[in-house]
């Protein structure tokens, strides 16, 4: 137990240690590397300090190589270490695959390098140092051979064409000829605007000097200057303006009379004015009389309307209105009343129909909201009335006697019984009115009611017997029809029906109030007689105690009855008015109780309505008054008011008064009762019988109390009868009145304003017609005046035309005071010789002084407004007249003065002498003297103002002149024009186009732009006014030939002259003007548009890697090309008289030729560029940004074998023809080996009929076809043979590229392609290999011979895909294969990722360098890598095939007869081929992906040629290993070989100091936040370096290894050999994975049946395993004669598995099954001949 227990501790502790001792390695090992690099730093440092290093930061090879960003992170001490370590060994592996590092022995190895913790200390330092001096020059290599392998020709279908990898280089293409351009586009643009410049400033300067003589401004100061001088000459505003006075006097004040000479010229005036009068008089007479009728009827309308609004108020018929029923009743009377009328007047042929209609509308609406009760006879008899109202409809001629007949029989009856229902009520009232005389004499009424009821008994039994006889005959009788009553007598009836019942129901209720009084009286009574009796003995009882005791209290009672009357005055004064407010305030009382308090004395007083009162006294501290109130209708209250003592007393003693005298007047009013009935009673009948004196005896006798009562109670049956209430005293005829009156004074008022307005329209109409009738005189006037025939027939005459002269010259006289000169001069004008002539003394000469002061004002005001302008000329001329008028007054003036002054100074002295010869004369000399100053007052004419001087009328005759000889005034445009002229020679004088202020300028070139427009216009009255010169001088010299006449006509002429002169200079400055503008706006404008857009089209050319972008660029190439050829064009139009401006011209349009040039270099590089972007974009699964311009018709030429040799030098080599000198001839030459009959000459086309002889020509075809036909099957058996010794002697292996992944994540060699055993391709490709063992041997060894020599199988898959696909080898048993003779190889190599600026960037973590997948080139490196290669050379291999499409379905591995041709030809390197132009066995997708590349490119693309020398591998290669060997070398010399450039996306961008944080956070989240931080700083699209297998197998490698390669190119049956299941998306694609399962089923199909066999359905097909046959071979023994009915049969797959797939032999492979099998007749034979040597 103890050894065990021992042993067991032994064990654990040994254990333990050694995780101790684990664990503390580890933490040195990373102790150890933190400080190893700390160290390298510090070494960086020393080297820096001894000069030995220039920086100290880690990456001095980035930095050489301007990748400084790599180590960014690093030298800023974001990485962790481990995060470094990972970055060291990453670049240390890339630096191994480009070559550095060479002296580091760590990267000498063909492997891969170690993890870093398997190298020590020296070996991590090494890698240090490899990894700082790695240069990242690697796209500068690549672009360094990119032509090169640009142009090499063989093209794997499924990659890009080679042509791509030219694309960086030919993106510098275009950036040359883009900045000679640019150059070019300054150089012309200067020029251009030179030239310009110069033909602006040269039309500025000639626009200048035309349009000096537009001298506007001048012109219009000299006018100012006139009008000044005007001014100071006399033709003033003020001196127009007493003129215009003195017009206006003359014609208004008073109006001024035309006053006839002759009388019966006045007779004709006078007459005329009457006709006038009349005329107005007529017309306002029969609008007074239309008009009033329609007053008339608007007042009618107006009373009837107003009388329905009162009478419909709703104030008296809504349902709350407590408005009497009669009062109701008058309303409705009213309205009965106007329907009665109306009636009447529609009756007497008046239009008041529809009045009266609308009356009883109303009516009938109001009637029943009177809310009255009637019976049913009377509701009836009311709806009879109600329809009554409105006029019956005219009865039918037939009907109209009994019609009558009817309303004239009951008519009375019918009439009467409203007179006597109307009577009663009026009876009733005077009874009810007349109450108090009705009740004096009780007992006579009494006995007269009883001998009534007496009668009455005894006549209502006769007349009820008569009633009865009476029902009898009516019974018996038929019913005579009612007749329907008139409007008027429905009106009066209905009124009387409704009153009596109105009055009816209010006697009703009289009744009703009287009855209840009774019977509450009778009530109270009986009450009041209990409660006395009562009482009466309780005060008995009372009065017996009270008596003992007041004999005892005598003092004390004398005292209290002395307190008690003083109280109970005022109380009993209280009561009573307290009483009485009651009753007037709450109506009737039943009964009033009273308290009164005060001073400590309580009195309570009951009083009744029989005048009963109870008092009851208590004593309390105040005085206070309760009133308890008994109503009918409601419960007693208690009404309490606080009284002060003094109050009380004085209220007590009113109420007191106030009731004494109200018995005082009851006393009266009975004493005046009894006394009218005494006297009624003694006027009736004798004195009383003794009976009833004896009675009165006996009343007299009774006691006084007793005669109280009686007179109380006869003073109650008088208060009995109550007056009338409000309902009943309303009076129906003043209800019905007033509304009428009310509605008649509205109706008054609106016809009084009616009437006074028309008075006014009627004066308005007066003065309108007696205006319009002067009018028509007046123009009937002016129409004789013009007319050629004084006396035509309707003229008017003398008088007539005085009256209209005259009726114009007053209005002339009311006119404003600017018309009022013109107004009187038109007037007095139209005032004929004969006129004037007809005319007295004194109206001629006020007719004469109007039209001299009206011409004066006229004249006065036109030249005040003197302008340049329309009759500016005709107002010069006129003032021209009136200076010189002026001047000839003026010295005419002169000569009247000296005349003057000589006769006064003689006068002077006579009068002296008379003064001294007799002084007595004086009286008398005074007379003289009045007489000669009177004529001085008497000269009005003549202002009283300083004569002008004559100098200043002669300057302004000088003006005149010199303005009347001015073109411009002569053309007198309209103000606004010359305007324009002044603003356009202001304009022109200020341009300076080309050096003057822009805005300036800009604001000049509007207004000259807007001044030519119209300059139209001024054109036209130019001409206009030429016209009317020329017509005027013409007709003057047609009219008269005297000096005056031909004196004026100089001056036309020379009028005339001038305005030529101005029409020419006008005519020239537009002309001149719209060629400037024209330059200025359009021509110049348009090039500064044009070079904007050119400027614009170059800057905006970029050069990107966007076909977009380029399109966009290329167009605007072909845009600048055009602009600069519209430019050149433009400047040819200038410069036409200026050989400077022709010089700048020249130049300019040498520049622009230039930059069109420059132009059509950049677009044609740009063209060229523009293809490759496509390519790439295409490359990248990107859509097409601009696609190409292709045209429709169209066709690309797919090549034949023949053209594809004669291209790539292949003629005569296809033979194959083994030997020495075959091979020496070959040598340096490309081989072309035709593997499937596809350059055999075509057969000749067979004669359709049999006995149709075949022709010599036709039987050397068909024997030449079949010499080549039997020559190829001799070599194809020859070299199937050769295949199959070698590779029974072992010596070829097969490379298979793999590791694709589908979407799914599957691995595409081990998932289902889809066929009906289920296989994957790697079953396929091992069964194959299987087979071709067998068949290798069994042809060296014979049949049953066994395998000696196990084929080898490399498959390159990446390192992801190792794993899986070993394992599935593995679980597999390698499908029949030794598991020594599969070996997966990691396929490692991953050139880094590149940015479009050859830049390498690393992944979002920051620690590993961006890397694409390997590409089918890197089958070299990575065979040596993965120790593959030094694997074959102990196999003894001595050639490789390389599969390089991994999907390929119906792939020939290791194909013998290739393997067989390529050994016997002698080559190093071959590749297996397609021919586009030749017709396959199957389907093909070459031609689509010809088709497609023809539309990406479009059919004006460069690379079109490329496309078609391409010669198409199927991915197919054969290499020797002595050429692997050279390859192999090359590598090692130089790494970076045959990169190409490819394009690649998802590039990262170049970031500096920004990838620690997302390595930060890709550590803290995990994988989930490293697979985000790669996704958001995944970039655009970059570069790849990519190696292709394609170009190992071109004649490009010459160039590489320096010496000869044999190459050899095998052209294949592309449909039988070539069909992917998936394809290489973008580059090849196919229609689906079950294309490539259908061509596969077909072929072996075909093989099935060329070999004896045959399928149940002929849609059908069949699989067989590639372990029965490899390409057809071998099946006869097991498929002739045999019917197969599904395609996955046990026999034909070589083992006894179950098919997964499907078993049904029909499939989507029946169409193109049909299809295909009928169009190779010739494939067909050859497929046959290789089956017969599979055979062999």
């Amino acid at each position: 137990m103890e050894l065990a227990f021992t042993g067991s501790f032994a064990l654990a502790a040994w254990q333990v240690l050694g995780r101790l001792r684990k664990h503390a390695a580890k933490i040195e090992e990373n102790v150890n590397d933190g400080l190893l690099l700390d160290q390298w730093e510090d070494e960086c440092k020393a080297l820096v300090a001894q000069k030995r290093r220039s920086v100290a930061a880690m990456g001095k090879g980035a930095a050489a190589s301007g990748h400084e960003h790599i180590w960014d992170d690093w030298n800023k001490k974001k990485l962790k270490p481990a995060q470094k370590i990972q970055l060291v060994t990453d670049v240390a592996d890339l630096a191994q695959w480009a070559g550095g590092g060479s002296w580091v022995p760590e990267l000498k190895s063909e492997g891969p390098l170690k993890p870093w913790s398997k190298y020590g200390t020296k070996g991590k330092v090494h890698l240090l140092q490899a990894a700082d001096a790695l240069q990242f020059n690697f796209g500068e290599a690549a672009r360094a051979q990119a032509e090169l392998l640009a142009g090499n020709w063989l093209w794997q279908v499924t990659e890009a064409l080679p042509a791509i990898s030219a694309e960086p280089i030919r993106a510098t293409a275009p950036l040359a000829p883009l900045a000679d351009l640019k150059t070019r586009l300054s150089t012309a643009d200067a020029a251009v605007r030179a030239a310009y410049d110069s033909e602006r400033r040269s039309q500025a300067a000639g626009l200048k000097g035309l349009v000096e003589p537009l001298a506007v401004a001048a012109c219009a100061r000299r006018m100012q200057v006139l009008r000044v001088l005007l001014d100071e000459v006399g033709l003033t505003p003020a001196n127009a303006a007493a003129a215009v006075q003195s017009i206006r006097t003359e014609l208004t004040s008073p109006p001024l009379t035309l006053t006839p000479a002759e009388a019966a010229v006045a007779e004709q005036k006078a007459a005329a004015a009457a006709a006038v009068g009349a005329e107005a008089e007529a017309a306002v007479a029969e609008e007074r009389g239309a008009r009033m009728a329609e007053i008339e009827e608007a007042a009618a309308r107006t009373y009837r309307r107003a009388l329905t609004l009162q009478a419909s108020s709703p104030s008296h018929w809504h349902a709350s209105s407590d408005t009497p029923a009669l009062h109701r009743l008058g309303l409705l009377a009213a309205l009965l009343g106007e329907l009665v009328a109306c009636d009447a007047a529609a009756g007497a042929g008046g239009g008041a129909g529809a009045a009266a209609a609308d009356m009883a509308d109303s009516v009938r609406k109001l009637t029943p909201q009177l809310r009255i009760k009637l019976s049913e006879a009377e509701v009836a008899r009311r709806t009879e009335l109600l329809q009554a109202l409105t006029p019956a409809p005219p009865a039918p001629a037939e009907a109209e006697a009994p019609a009558a007949v009817e309303a004239e029989a009951p008519a009375a009856p019918v009439a009467e019984a409203p007179a006597a229902e109307e009577t009663s009520p009026d009876v009733a009232a005077a009874t009810d009115g007349d109450g108090a005389e009705a009740t004096t004499n009780t007992a006579a009424a009494e006995a007269e009611e009883a001998e009534e009821a007496a009668e009455a008994e005894t006549s209502e039994e006769a007349e009820a017997a008569k009633e009865e006889e009476v029902q009898v005959e009516e019974e018996e009788a038929p019913p005579a029809p009612p007749a329907r009553p008139t409007p008027s007598a429905a009106a009066s009836e209905l009124r009387a029906l409704l009153e009596a019942a109105i009055r009816a129901q209010l006697a009703a209720a009289r009744e009703e109030r009287r009855a209840a009084r009774a019977a509450a009286r009778a009530e109270e009574k009986a009450a009041a007689k209990v409660k006395a009796e009562a009482e009466q003995a309780k005060a008995a009882a009372a009065a017996a105690a009270e008596e003992e005791e007041e004999q005892a209290k005598v003092p004390e009672q004398a005292e209290e009855e002395a307190e008690k009357a003083e109280v109970e005055a005022p109380v009993a004064a209280a009561a009573a008015a307290a009483v009485e407010e009651k009753q007037q305030e709450e109506g009737e009382l039943v009964s009033v109780s009273l308290e009164v308090v005060q001073a400590g004395v309580t009195v309570g007083l009951t009083v009744t309505e029989e005048g009963g009162v109870a008092v009851s006294i208590k004593v309390s501290e105040s005085v206070i008054l309760r009133i308890a109130v008994e109503e009918k209708q409601q419960q007693q209250q208690e009404v309490v008011k606080a009284v002060e003592p003094e109050e009380a007393v004085t209220a007590a003693a009113a109420a007191a008064a106030q009731e004494e005298e109200e018995e005082e007047e009851e006393e009266q009013q009975k004493a005046a009762v009894a006394e009218a009935s005494s006297d009624e009673s003694l006027a009736q009948e004798a004195p009383p019988s003794a009976p009833e004196a004896e009675a009165e005896e006996e009343k007299a006798e009774e006691p006084e109390e007793q005669q109280q009562q009686q007179q109380q109670q006869e003073g109650e049956e008088a208060e009995e009868e109550e007056p009338p209430t409000a309902e009943e005293a309303v009076d129906v005829e003043a209800v019905k009145s007033s509304v009428e009156a009310e509605a008649r004074a509205r109706a008054e008022a609106e016809k009084e304003a009616a009437v006074m307005k028309l008075q006014d329209a009627l004066e308005a109409l007066r003065a309108s017609v007696a205006d319009k009738a002067t009018k028509e005189l007046i123009a009937r006037v002016n129409a004789a005046t013009a007319a050629t025939e004084a006396g035509a027939d309707g003229a008017p005459d003398a008088g007539a035309r005085l009256l209209a002269l005259e009726a114009q010259l007053r209005a002339a006289g009311a006119a404003e005071a600017n018309a009022l000169a013109r107004a009187a001069a038109d007037a007095a004008a139209r005032l004929t010789a004969a006129d004037l002539a007809s005319l007295d003394g004194s109206s001629a000469a006020a007719v004469a002084r109007v039209a001299t002061a009206a011409a004066r004002v006229q004249l006065t005001g036109d030249a005040l407004k003197l302008e340049m302008g329309p009759g500016c000329c005709e107002v010069l001329r006129r003032l021209d007249g009136w200076l010189d008028e002026q001047l000839k007054a003026a010295a005419d003036a002169a000569e009247a003065a000296a005349a003057a002054a000589a006769a006064a100074a003689a006068e002077a002295e006579a009068e002296a002498t008379a003064a001294e010869a007799a002084e007595g004369d004086e009286a008398a000399a005074d007379p003289s003297g009045d007489e000669q100053p009177k004529p001085q007052p008497q000269q009005p004419v003549q202002p009283q103002q300083p004569q002008p001087k004559p100098e200043r009328l002669v300057e302004g005759r000088r003006l005149v002149s010199e303005l009347l000889s001015e073109g411009l005034v002569l053309l007198e445009l309209p103000g606004p024009s010359y305007r324009k002229l002044q603003i356009l020679r202001e304009s022109v004088d200020a341009l300076d186009p080309v050096g003057g202020d822009g805005a300036v300028q800009h604001r000049l070139l509007g207004t000259l732009q807007e001044l030519v427009g119209q300059l139209g216009p001024i054109g036209a009255s130019v001409d206009a006014r030429l016209s009317k010169a020329v017509a005027t001088g013409s007709s003057s010299n047609s009219s008269s030939s005297d000096a005056a006449v031909q004196s004026a006509l100089g001056g036309a002429g020379e009028e005339r002259e001038k305005l030529l002169a101005v029409r020419n200079t006008a005519l020239a400055i537009y002309q001149a003007l719209t060629a400037f503008l024209k330059t200025e706006t359009r021509s110049w404008e348009a090039a500064k548009e044009d070079l904007a857009k050119v400027k614009e089209a170059v800057y905006g050319i970029k050069i990107e890697r966007r076909a977009a972008t380029l399109d966009s660029g290329i167009s605007g190439c072909r845009g600048v090309a055009e602009r600069c050829a519209a430019l050149a064009g433009g400047l040819f139009g200038l410069g036409a008289g200026s050989e400077e401006v022709k010089a700048a011209v020249r130049e300019a349009a040498g520049a622009l030729q230039a930059t069109a040039e420059k132009a059509q270099t950049l677009h044609s590089r740009l063209s060229e560029y523009i293809s490759f972007v496509r390519l790439r974009e295409h490359a990248l699964a990107l859509p097409a940004s601009a696609p190409a311009d292709a045209e429709d018709d169209y066709e690309l030429s797919m090549p034949t074998l023949e053209e594809m040799m004669a291209r790539h030098g292949g003629s005569g080599s296809s033979s194959g023809e083994e030997g020495e000198e075959g091979q020496e001839e070959a040598e340096g030459q490309l081989s072309w080996l035709d593997l499937a009959g596809l350059g055999l000459p075509p057969p000749p086309e067979q004669p359709e009929e049999e006995e149709e002889e075949v022709d010599e020509e036709t039987k050397a075809a068909q024997e030449a076809h079949d010499q080549a036909l039997s020559q190829l099957q001799e070599r194809l058996d020859g070299w199937h043979a050769a295949g199959l010794r070698l590779l029974a002697r072992g010596r070829a292996a097969l490379v298979t590229l793999g590791g694709a992944s589908l979407e799914s994540g599957e691995l595409a060699l081990s998932a289902d392609p889809g066929l009906p055993s289920a296989k994957s391709l790697l079953q396929l490709t091992a069964e194959r290999l299987a087979r071709l063992q067998l068949l290798a041997a069994e042809s060296v060894s014979g049949a049953n011979s066994g395998v000696e020599n196990l084929l080898q199988w490399y498959i390159l898959v990446p390192p992801a895909a190792s794993e899986p696909l070993s394992a599935f080898l593995s679980d597999n048993n390698h499908f029949g294969l030794q598991a020594g003779q599969v070996h997966v190889c990691i396929n490692d190599v991953r050139p880094p990722l590149l940015t479009e600026d050859m830049r390498v960037v690393l992944e979002a973590g920051g620690a590993r360098v961006a890397r694409s997948q390997p590409g089918s080139g890197e089958v070299f490196l990575a065979l040596r890598r993965s120790g593959a290669l030094a694997h074959m050379r102990r196999a003894g291999v001595s050639c490789l095939e390389v599969a390089a499409v991994e999907d390929n379905l119906p792939a020939r591995p290791l194909d013998p007869g290739f393997l067989g041709a390529c050994t016997a030809a002698g080559v190093d390197c071959a590749a297996k081929v397609a021919v586009p132009g030749v017709q396959t066995e199957g389907p093909s997708a070459l031609p689509e992906v010809y088709s497609r590349y023809l539309g990406l490119l479009g059919t004006s693309s460069h690379l079109l040629p490329a496309l078609a020398d391409a010669v198409p591998a199927i991915g197919t290669y054969y290499f020797t290993m002595s050429y692997v060997r050279k390859v192999d070398e090359l590598l090692k010399k130089q790494p970076l070989a045959l990169y190409r450039l490819a394009p690649a996306e998802k590039v990262p961008p170049v970031t500096r100091g920004s990838a620690a944080v997302p390595a930060a956070a890709a550590a803290k989240a995990g994988t989930a936040g490293a697979a985000a931080a790669a996704a958001t700083t995944a970039g655009a699209a970059g570069y790849r370096l990519e190696r292709r297998l394609s170009d190992f197998a071109s004649p490009v490698m010459r160039a590489y290894l320096g010496c000869e390669v044999r190459l050899a190119l095998a052209a294949v049956d592309v449909g039988s050999e070539f069909s992917p299941v998936w394809g290489a998306a973008p580059f090849y694609r196919t229609a689906s994975p079950q294309a490539a399962v259908d061509a596969l089923l077909l072929q072996h199909t075909r093989w099935v049946e060329e070999n004896g066999g045959a399928v149940g359905d002929e849609d059908g097909v069949v699989e067989v395993g590639p372990l029965v046959s490899y390409g057809g071979e071998g099946l006869a023994p097991i498929v002739e004669g045999k019917t197969y009915d599904e395609a996955y049969v046990l026999e034909l797959q070589g083992f006894s598995a179950q098919s997964s797939g499907t078993s049904s032999n029909l499939g989507l492979w029946a169409l193109p099954a049909v299809a295909l099998s009928a169009g190779v007749t010739a494939l067909r034979l050859l497929g046959g001949a290789a089956g017969a040597a599979g055979r062999k």
